[in-house]
C-alpha cells in the first residue's frame, strides 16, 4: 500500500481563494475515485488544536497530531512520513518534504515576472529549485504554466504535470441577491463586474481607466485591497469589498459581462465560474486565457483602455460547453488519481 501524507492545516480555515478552492475541490473528489482502491492511502494532518471546515470522508483519513511546540511543516510532517513510510503530496503551494513526492506550482508569476518585491520573487526562485530537485512530479494548472517553469527550471518534461481547474462547485452555491439591496445604485443586468485581488499583476488599473473613458457604463468590483493597485472610486464604479461566494454568483448571473483583465494568470477559476452562470466573459488576450477559454470568451488588449466594451459584446463568440466539458473537478481528480495510482 502506498500511504499519501498531507499538511491539512488549510483545511482549518473558511478562507477561499483560488489555490485553497483547488486544494479544497480536488481533495473532495479524489474521495470518490478512492473508493476503487484498496492500495493508496491519504492521510492528511493537522494541529489537534485547530478545528476543520471540511466534512469527514470515508477513504481519506484526517489524523490530529498534537503539535506541542514543534513546528508543523519542518518537523512534525518529516517525522511522520519516516516513521510512517509515507510520500508527501500538497495541492498548494507548500515546499517539497522528503524525496519522491507531489507538490503543485500555480503560478510561476515570480519566475518570470517582476510585479513581486524582489525578496519574494527570489524565495520562491530557490522554492521552485527546490522542489524540482527532490520532488518526483510537479503539478501545474496549465499548458502555459509548464512552459513557464521549464523556461526557467531545469526540470524534465515528463516530471511537470498539467492538471486544471474546475468548475461544480459553482452548483453548490445559492445567489444571494441581498447584495442588490446593500448596494442600491447597482443597475442590476446593465453593470459589469470584475473579482479578485487587487495586485498589480491582475491589472484592475485597467477597470478604473476604461470607466473613466466610459462614463456611462457602471463597473461593480469585489475583493479585497491590498497593497498593490489598490482601486479609487469613481463616479461609475462601485467597490463592494469582499464578497460571499453567493453574492458573488449573484452578481455574475446579474451582470452584462464578467470582466478579467489580468497582465498574468496561473489559470484564472473566475472567468470558468462566470461561464457555468452563463454570463458573457471578458478577458485580457494572454496565453493562458486563450488555452483555457478558446473562442467561448471575448478578448480586451490589456493594456489598451480605448475600447467600447458594449460593441465588443455585439461580436459572435462559440458557446461554453466544451470548455465547460474539459475543465471539471472531477477530470482533475482522476488525473490526480492515475497519478498516485503510477506509485504502485
Amino acid at each position: 500500500m502506498c500511504t499519501f501524507v498531507m499538511d491539512g492545516r488549510c483545511y482549518c480555515t473558511q478562507s477561499y481563494g483560488g489555490i485553497q478552492r483547488y486544494k479544497l475541490e480536488i481533495l473532495e473528489r479524489l474521495e470518490d475515485e478512492l473508493k476503487y482502491t484498496d492500495n493508496i492511502r491519504v492521510e492528511v494532518l493537522y494541529p489537534s488544536h485547530l478545528q476543520l471546515y471540511i466534512h469527514v470522508f470515508e477513504k481519506i483519513k484526517f489524523i490530529p497530531i498534537d503539535q506541542k511546540k514543534k513546528k508543523f511543516a519542518t518537523q512534525i510532517i518529516p517525522q511522520y512520513i519516516k516513521d510512517n513510510n509515507g510520500i508527501f503530496i500538497d495541492f498548494g503551494i507548500a515546499w517539497s518534504i522528503g524525496k519522491n513526492g507531489i507538490v503543485t506550482l500555480h503560478d510561476a508569476r515570480q519566475l518570470t515576472q517582476k510585479y513581486d518585491p524582489i525578496v519574494e520573487r527570489l524565495m520562491n526562485t530557490i522554492k521552485f529549485q527546490y522542489d524540482a530537485l527532490v520532488s518526483k512530479y510537479i503539478v501545474t494548472v496549465s499548458e502555459f504554466q509548464k512552459k513557464e517553469i521549464e523556461s526557467k527550471v531545469h526540470i524534465k518534461d515528463e516530471k511537470i504535470k498539467v492538471i486544471g481547474c474546475g468548475w461544480e462547485h459553482i452548483n453548490k452555491i445559492h445567489e444571494d441577491d441581498k447584495i442588490f439591496q446593500k448596494y442600491k445604485q447597482i443597475n442590476k443586468n446593465n453593470f459589469f463586474y470584475a473579482m479578485g485581488s487587487q495586485y498589480k499583476h491582475k491589472n484592475y488599473a485597467w477597470i478604473e481607466s476604461v470607466a473613466e473613458k466610459n462614463p456611462n457604463s457602471q463597473f461593480v468590483v469585489a475583493g479585497k485591497k491590498v497593497r498593490d493597485g489598490c482601486i479609487t472610486e469613481r463616479r461609475n464604479i462601485i467597490y463592494v469589498g469582499t464578497v460571499t461566494d453567493a453574492e458573488s454568483k449573484s452578481l455574475m448571473k446579474n451582470a452584462k459581462a464578467f470582466i478579467q483583465p489580468s497582465k498574468y494568470e496561473g489559470f484564472g477559476i473566475p472567468p470558468l465560474e462566470a461561464l457555468a452562470c452563463n454570463a458573457k466573459v471578458i478577458v485580457s488576450d494572454i496565453p493562458v486565457f486563450h488555452e483555457i477559454y478558446g473562442e467561448s470568451v471575448y478578448y480586451i488588449d490589456p493594456d489598451q483602455y480605448d475600447v467600447d466594451l458594449n460593441e465588443l459584446l455585439m461580436k459572435k463568440i462559440q458557446d461554453n460547453r466544451a470548455v465547460l466539458q474539459k475543465y471539471t473537478w472531477k477530470n482533475a481528480a482522476k488525473a490526480w488519481y492515475k497519478l498516485l495510482k503510477s506509485y504502485e
